[in-house]
């Protein structure tokens, strides 16, 4: 497996892989413009797309954002493929964004907090609607 910056070329299937992939009505989302092609577009200019590729195929992505004024990451989207949950396929590619904080905002009623707790993030505030989790890789 290969984890790197998204290529220009790879666009119009990385867009594809997030619209297969992500439930628009996930108790984890609040925006519908998660499937937004163009933001897909923006993000793999700005080199803040990162896929894990195996042969030509495409595992995962995730699409981050360096945070203006500090040294932190914000994690805006991701997408694993089935046959490779389950295996921390997640983490290695945040792990290539060490080693920067990952933060995290996520729905208080969200299954995906679950997750965060299980999996080394750690809670550092709430709001009335979200949780911020952040992971120090």
């Amino acid at each position: 497996m290969y984890i790197r910056l998204a290529k220009w070329e790879e666009t119009s299937a990385i867009t594809h892989f997030f619209n297969e992939r992500i439930d628009l009505h996930h108790d984890g989302l609040t925006s519908g413009e998660l499937r937004c092609p163009d933001g897909v577009a923006a993000a793999i200019r700005r080199k803040q797309l990162l896929v894990a590729v195996i042969g030509l195929r495409l595992a995962g992505a995730l699409r981050f954002y360096p945070r203006k004024g500090s040294e932190r990451i914000s994690l805006y989207q991701f997408a694993v493929a089935e046959p490779f949950r389950g295996q921390h396929l997640l983490r290695q590619m945040l792990d290539t964004l060490a080693p920067h904080p990952i933060e995290s905002a996520c729905p208080i009623q969200s299954s995906f907090n679950g997750y965060y707790e299980h999996n080394g993030w750690k809670l550092e505030g709430s709001s009335a609607t979200r949780n911020r989790w952040v992971l120090y890789v």
